[in-house]
């Protein structure tokens, strides 16, 4: 238990000294959502950006065959 929290702890103390990693990671799992996809990226900047928050959005897709990746 102690190793994972000092591991954590590195990572976060790593990411922090990069004023570029984000610190926010919005992540939509996809399955054929080639119509609604697009939305869902835009919302999810659109909230990023109205917290102030530097993030990423990572879409995760689960073998689409629409077209979504």
């Amino acid at each position: 238990m102690v190793e994972n929290t000092q591991v954590r702890s590195q990572g976060l103390a790593a990411a922090s000294e990069d004023p570029t990693a984000p610190r926010v990671s919005v992540v939509i799992p996809c399955l054929d959502e080639a119509e609604t996809l697009r939305s869902c990226i835009l919302k999810a900047w659109a909230g990023l950006a109205a917290a102030g928050v530097r993030g990423e959005v990572v879409v995760a897709d689960n073998g689409s065959t629409d077209g979504s990746q």
